[in-house]
Parts: structure tokens; sequence; C-alpha cells
């Protein structure tokens, strides 16, 4: 019977199977590396693009406000009536709600709509902008089919 020696050859073999895994491994290892690089490069190459141009909007809005020539009443009233519109939208109560606003000289005329009397008193006691009038009229309140239309006044 002919004997034959293996060892050698799957001593071999091992070597060659440790030689591909650890290939493998660098492969993937090396292209896991070459994903993130690119990645970290496109983004960086956005964010760059997107600080130049929060630059360039600061720098047109630095020079429109030193061109600005509206004497600083004129501010102080545009900061008033925006603090107010920024009040009129918090309201807390989606049973009420507005369908328009008029601005006289020292007065604004609100009218909505809402679905009960109930609304009406507990969104002009609980409405944020209140606070910036110093008399609230109510103007009308009637009796809809889908609820009830009202209209008040606030005066400054």
């Amino acid at each position: 019977m002919v004997e034959f020696n293996l060892l050698p050859y799957r001593e071999e073999e091992l070597k060659y199977r440790k030689k591909m895994v650890k290939r493998m491994l660098f492969c993937a290892v090396s292209l896991v590396m070459a994903i993130n690089i690119i990645f970290h490069q496109i983004i960086s190459h956005r964010n760059d693009v997107i600080r130049h141009r929060i630059l360039v909007m600061n720098e047109t809005l630095n020079q429109f406000k030193q061109t600005s020539s509206a004497p600083a009443h004129y501010q102080q009233r545009d900061d008033a009536l925006s603090q107010l519109l920024v009040a009129v939208g918090k309201s807390d109560n989606p049973s009420a709600c507005f369908t328009s606003m008029e601005k006289t000289e020292q007065s604004f005329l609100f009218t909505g709509k809402a679905r009960s009397l109930n609304d009406v008193t507990e969104f002009l006691l609980h409405w944020p902008a209140a606070k910036y009038f110093a008399e609230i009229h109510v103007k009308l309140i009637e009796q809809e089919e889908s609820g009830v239309r009202f209209a008040f006044e606030g005066r400054r």
C-alpha cells in the first residue's frame, strides 16, 4: 500500500487561507476607510459652501442695517408691531381663530370665528396679545350655524 504524506500540502493550504483572510480583511478595512474619507470630503465641502453663504448674507444684512436711514422711533414702533404680530399668532386655543385683522391709527380690529361663546370668552381671557392693548372692546358677536362670529377692537 502506498502512503502519501499530505502534511506539507495541508500546511501550505493553511498558510494560503490565512494569507487570503488577511488580504480580504485588509481590503474591507481599506474600502470602509476610503468611503469615510470621501464622505468626510463631501460633507466638509457642503459645510464650507453653507458657511460662505451665511457670511455673504450677514454682510448683506450689515450693509442694509448701515444704509437704513429710518429714525429710531419708527424702528421701535416696528419692533412693537412685530412683537404684537408674534403674540397674535401664539394662541393656544384651537377652537377660536382670526379671519381678518385691520389696523387703524391707534387700534386694531380683529374678526374671527369660534365654536361657542365660551370659546370666545376663554380666548380673550387667555390671549397672549391682550397685554399690548390698553382697552379691548367687543364690537360684534353673532351666532351662526357653524359657530360664533366675533369682532373686537384693541386700542393701544
